[in-house]
């Protein structure tokens, strides 16, 4: 009576180890949904002095579950919308200058975005000649290229 019990043992030791390699991979749990943010950030040229404030850039760039920080002009505002018509050549270059110290925060986090108006006479353009000055109306070709590399869309005012 010993060798039944023992096949019927080996059977189902058998049987349990053919559904063990049979079974299948268990299906993974849902993974979280992407907890990373696309901040953006809007500023009016007039306001802000030329830029997004340089501490709250900072305070997104650094946060670990921020992807992006986006810098847009605000496309709403009259003031900000008539910069084309006042802003020189000048004015766009030390506006670079104030922007490139926000994307330096994370370069590969902090970017522009939106649309930048130009003067409509000018366009941007203008040799850097045209950069020391208060005089000349529009951007500088340099500058143009600069906010395009950046994330901006450089075009002139109608």
């Amino acid at each position: 009576m010993k060798k039944p019990k023992t096949n019927r043992v080996l059977f189902l030791a058998a049987l349990m180890a053919l559904a063990t390699a049979c079974k299948k991979d268990p299906t993974p749990e849902p993974t979280p949904t992407n907890m990373h943010k696309k901040i953006v950030l809007i500023w009016d040229w007039y306001y802000d002095g030329r830029a997004p404030n340089r501490d709250t850039v900072k305070y997104y760039a650094n946060r670990p579950d921020v992807d992006s920080v986006i810098m847009v002009p605000d496309s709403t505002s009259e003031l900000s919308n008539n910069v084309a018509s006042v802003y020189t050549t000048w004015h766009y270059h030390r506006a670079r200058d104030t922007l490139q110290k926000c994307i330096n925060f994370a370069p590969k986090k902090v970017k522009g975005g939106g649309s930048i108006k130009v003067s409509k006479k000018n366009g941007a353009q203008l040799p850097p000649e045209y950069d020391v000055g208060l005089t000349q109306e529009g951007m500088s070709l340099e500058d143009s290229i600069w906010y395009t590399a950046n994330g901006w869309k450089v075009s002139r005012a109608k």
